[in-house]
């Protein structure tokens, strides 16, 4: 009986500090334990986009989009012809495609539009392809051969013509003026490169009567519809313009 309650003894002793370690020092229940993570889960809203807010400091620029234009041509001694403008019973016409190439020169000389080959080609040959009826619409105008604006080369001396070539001035009044041609951004800038490419654009090079940046270049609308203010001497595209009667 003795070694039984010594061996029940026994297995208390060893039980307490179970039961002591389970229930605290001071027998309440054991404490909450603070190494566990009890952070709720965040989620992360999605990213929103950031509107940008016009204020009197800050104004949005927003470029203005080129408007759309009615092309009108019509049919003249056998070409194609753009309308560009119509004034008091005339019209001024643009061949709508170049006609041929040619040079504005043939000499690598300082030369005006007054006195290029291409003028006089223009106004003879090509204008007696006309018939007389055709003719008899053709008006001679007198027009102003501005120096170029970027570079200050001389334009020459107003001429009196019934067929001729557009000028700078009459490029960016025809078909779309960005304000480049009277604000040259700064001194590396050569081309009128803007919204209006597309408006010139006939996938060929061709010739303007405005000299370029000096007296043996004439500037020309490059292949892009780029205005190149300074020009060259090349074999270029000829599309010619005057005015008529309307019919």
């Amino acid at each position: 009986m003795k070694n039984k309650l010594k061996a029940l003894v026994l297995v208390l002793a060893m039980m307490t500090p179970i039961i002591l370690t389970a229930c605290g020092s001071n027998g309440s229940p054991p404490a909450a334990n603070n190494n566990v993570n009890t952070t709720p889960e965040i989620t992360t809203p999605a990213p929103t986009a950031t509107v940008a807010t016009a204020t009197a400091d800050t104004p949005i620029e927003v470029p203005e989009p080129v408007p759309e234009r009615t092309i009108e041509t019509i049919q003249f001694g056998g070409y194609d012809w753009r309308v560009l403008d119509e004034q008091e019973g005339r019209i001024l016409i643009l061949a709508d495609e170049m006609i041929e190439n040619r040079y504005y020169h043939s000499s690598y000389v300082e030369i005006t539009w007054a006195d290029c080959d291409l003028r006089e080609y223009l106004n003879g040959e090509f204008y007696n392809n006309f018939d007389e009826n055709e003719k008899m619409r053709i008006i001679q105008v007198t027009n102003q051969n501005l120096d170029n604006q970027w570079f200050g080369t001389a334009g020459g001396e107003a001429t009196d013509d019934y067929i001729f070539l557009l000028s700078l001035e009459e490029i960016v009044k025809y078909f779309g003026d960005s304000g480049l041609l009277n604000n040259r951004p700064n001194e590396d800038t050569y081309w009128i490169n803007d919204e209006y490419n597309s408006l010139r654009n006939i996938g060929e090079s061709w010739h303007l009567r405005s000299p370029g940046s000096n007296s043996k270049y004439a500037a020309d609308v490059d292949y892009d519809g780029q205005v190149d203010l300074i020009g060259g001497h090349e074999f270029g595209g000829v599309r010619p313009a005057m005015w008529i009667t309307a019919e």
